[in-house]
């Protein structure tokens, strides 16, 4: 996605509150680099709250009482300054060196090698896991320079027949509407089938564009007739969105308040086994007025025209149409068995002109005449019907925070309906925008521009040579769903191409030019609140960017301000003044100046833990050394001095 396409900076993801909904948008190649600084800074924390731990652990330990040679190292190794993964393994040498000599050395040093492998845990998970922290996702805001609909009146197809009505402005907006709108339907439907229909096919890139990959429907199988009892001969199938949030499910970036909720059903029914005739009365054909117009049928096919055609390869596929309260939207006015005065009707007719390698079962594509092929050998199958019928009805049920509409068809969806929902103006201007991409979204629409691509049946085809595999004896439901679904796919692109219209990819008919943005202020805020995912940019949460942050500068800050705290406090006296200063004279500085003093004196053997015994022997200060030295020297074990010029040498190597 182009950089200027999505908004860079700081906003508000209303997925949590305003404190922690607050997001920063960065591109991916700068993103990198703050996952990286958090990684690094979040180890680089831990080893400050590491030297606290050291600190703690060693005042604890810090006694006037008599210890023993395994202590006083323990001591020294935790004012050391090691690296938590050095401490620990110079603690377990420590403490298996002792353990001949020193009762339960291994049980004392137990506390302490245990608080030392959960930090080491702790860092380097929160090191990892620094990302999931700051919620790195791919959400981001689109901003577009272009915002709206395309003219869908201008170039509408009645002016165009109309004589007398026809201008240039209407051909070029017509071509521009007809040529974006079937772009969109087949991206649509190339959408449905990868994310849609193959489930484990998910991953996709494709599938990672809006909000959430798909809109999860409840399917009944065995539904009740939408139509009049007595109609349908077989269950029915229902087709249930569930309750679809701008917010959650479209990607209309709102607090809860300003949400709209809608609900689509779709109910079909496939149609009877015997439809063997010439002329198909559903009900009286519309002048667009509401007036009856035609001949007394509503369509006809040719039944010599069928059996000419028979083997010749193809479907012919086309819904009739009626719209309650809109005649202009309908072709025909059902009769008492198929109407209803709440919802939409679509009646598909379907002529079926393949020839099938096996037998047909499923009661929409029913094939069971069979005949030997010519010029080869075997049996083909064909349908033996004039045309087969499905019909479908389709509801919609708008929610606003409290309240639902009743169940009705798209143009009986008005203001007087809506009335009770209170809506605001946010969600008023939300609900315009998703009662307008309903608008082309619906079963009418997707037939007229796809011309029947959408068939599932149509990928069983062997091309040009008129043949099909056989299909499956339920396709007719599997042939529903994929037109439920490629609906419902349609409608989450509808949405996001309102804030970010299709590419103007067509210079002939020059697509943005036509496009009306919105007129109001809140419709126009709706341009800059439209979310999708972008792998190109990453956005953070800023709540837990600035936790990491600022956790990391407090431990940083209280590791070196703790010791200075601690002396100014007023329990600091007897024991603790004793701890103080042990934790002074164990600062390898400190006793490096007594192992300078001494060393002269003191005969190291090649062990890399050496004992009290060994050094004693080996250990003579002279009466010549200063009285300085002698201060120093005086309550430090020998096995303590021996050791800390080890571990200096040690500290001069890691440093270098």
């Amino acid at each position: 996605m182009d950089e200027e396409t999505v908004y860079v900076g700081f906003w508000t993801n209303c997925d949590n509150d305003s404190a922690l909904g607050a997001t920063l948008t960065l591109p991916i190649r700068i993103g990198n680099l703050l996952i990286a600084f958090l990684a690094v800074f979040v180890s680089f924390s831990g080893g400050h709250l590491w030297d606290i731990i050291c600190f703690v652990i060693h005042q604890v330990y810090s006694t006037k009482e008599n210890r023993d040679g395994l202590h006083f190292q323990r001591q020294v190794l935790l004012r050391s300054g090691l690296q938590n993964s050095t401490f620990l393994w110079r603690l377990i040498e420590t403490t298996w060196s002792w353990r001949r000599s020193t009762i339960n050395s291994i049980k004392r040093s137990m506390p302490v090698m245990v608080v030392t492998l959960l930090h080491l845990t702790l860092v380097f998970t929160a090191s990892i896991f620094s990302s999931r922290i700051a919620h790195v996702s791919d959400e981001v805001l689109i901003r577009s320079t272009l915002c709206g609909w395309l003219n869908s009146t201008l170039g509408s197809v009645a002016n165009q027949l109309t004589p007398g009505k026809v201008t240039q402005d209407a051909l070029a907006s017509s071509d521009a509407l007809a040529i974006a709108a079937r772009w969109s339907y087949m991206q649509s439907l190339q959408y449905t089938r990868n994310c849609y229909q193959n489930v484990s096919k998910s991953a996709f890139a494709q599938c990672d564009k809006y909000v959430i990959p798909r809109i999860e429907s409840h399917i009944d199988r065995a539904a009740l007739c939408p139509f009049k009892q007595g109609v349908c001969t077989t269950p029915a199938v229902t087709l249930d969105s569930g309750l679809i949030d701008s917010h959650i499910h479209l990607g209309i970036n709102a607090p809860a308040t300003d949400r709209v909720q809608l609900h689509w059903s779709k109910s079909l029914y496939g149609g009877p086994d015997n439809l063997i005739h010439k002329y198909f009365y559903l009900g009286p054909l519309l002048d667009g007025n509401g007036g009856a117009d035609g001949p007394p049928f509503t369509f006809q096919i040719a039944v010599w025209n069928v059996s000419a055609l028979k083997g010749a390869g193809f479907y012919n596929a086309q819904f009739w149409v009626f719209s309650p309260g809109n005649f202009t939207e309908s072709n025909f006015q059902p009769i008492e068995d198929f109407y209803r005065n709440d919802a939409d009707i679509n009646i598909l007719s379907l002529m079926n002109t393949v020839a099938y390698t096996a037998e047909v079962t499923d009661p929409l594509f029913k094939a069971w005449v069979s005949e030997e092929a010519l010029p080869g050998p075997g049996l083909y199958w064909y349908s033996n019907r004039t045309t087969s019928g499905l019909g479908c009805i389709e509801q919609y049920q708008f929610c606003g925070s409290e309240e639902c509409t009743n169940a009705v068809g798209y143009y009986q969806v008005n203001g007087s309906i809506t009335q009770p929902l209170n809506f605001n103006e946010r969600q008023l201007a939300t609900f315009e925008l998703l009662l307008q991409a309903l608008w082309a979204s619906r079963i009418k629409y997707m037939d007229n521009l796809l011309s029947g691509d959408w068939l599932l049946a149509k990928d069983k085809l062997y091309g040009r040579a008129s043949l099909s595999s056989p299909i499956e004896e339920n396709h007719w439901q599997m042939e529903v769903e994929n037109i439920h679904n490629a609906t419902l796919a349609l409608l989450q692109r509808r949405v996001v191409e309102h804030a970010l219209p299709p590419p103007q990819t067509w210079p002939v008919t020059g697509v943005n030019k036509f496009i009306i943005p919105p007129a109001t202020p809140e419709s126009k805020s709706l341009c800059n609140s439209q979310k999708i995912r972008s792998p190109a940019y990453q956005s953070f949460s800023v709540f837990g960017v600035a936790s990491i942050f600022f956790g990391g500068v407090f431990l940083i800050g209280f590791k070196y301000a703790l010791p200075t705290v601690l002396d100014h406090t007023p329990l600091r006296s007897g024991q603790n003044s004793y701890r103080k200063k042990q934790w002074a004279q164990d600062w390898i500085l400190q006793l490096y100046r007594v192992v300078e003093l001494l060393k002269r004196n003191i005969d190291l053997n090649a062990e890399d833990v050496p004992h009290a015994a060994d050094l004693v022997a080996g250990c003579h200060i002279h009466h010549s050394d200063t009285r300085d030295a002698e201060n120093s020297v005086r309550g430090i074990d020998a096995a303590k001095q021996s050791l800390i010029e080890q571990l200096y040498f040690d500290k001069i190597g890691e440093s270098a």
